[in-house]
């Protein structure tokens, strides 16, 4: 009896830091590519900012940059750019491994980034 009770309780604990160490790379995973969409986005600056023309956020440019880098990356998610910051929200889901057992199914983790537009010269910005 006393085996019984002794072997469930691993599976669970087993089950926990397999599965959570999943649902942890699926957050590490969904937050790194909203950080990356959003600096792409971020990046999709009209003029010429280097030769000292101003350089403003192209919001088309700019959705288009993150929504690219999402689909390359193969990750659902959600852009919305405005006033020179671009914030993206993706979707990760994963398959629990042992507590699909007791019932728990796909799980989807949600990651969030922003980037703005600043322009610097001379460790100033402007």
């Amino acid at each position: 009896m006393w085996a019984v009770i002794i072997a469930t309780s691993f599976m669970l604990v087993v089950g926990l830091v397999v599965d959570g160490g999943a649902k942890l790379r699926a957050g590490q995973k969904a937050d790194q590519v909203a950080r990356e969409a959003a600096r792409s986005a971020a990046q999709a600056v009209s003029g010429d900012p280097i030769l000292g023309n101003p350089g403003l956020v192209d919001n088309t440019r700019a959705r288009n940059a993150a929504e690219e880098y999402l689909k390359t990356a193969g990750v659902p998610g959600d852009v919305v750019i405005a006033d020179g910051e671009a914030q993206v929200t993706t979707y990760v889901s994963f398959q629990p491994v042992f507590l699909s057992a007791v019932g728990i199914g796909q799980i989807t983790v949600k990651g969030h980034a922003s980037a703005q537009v600043k322009r610097v010269y001379e460790g100033a910005q402007r």
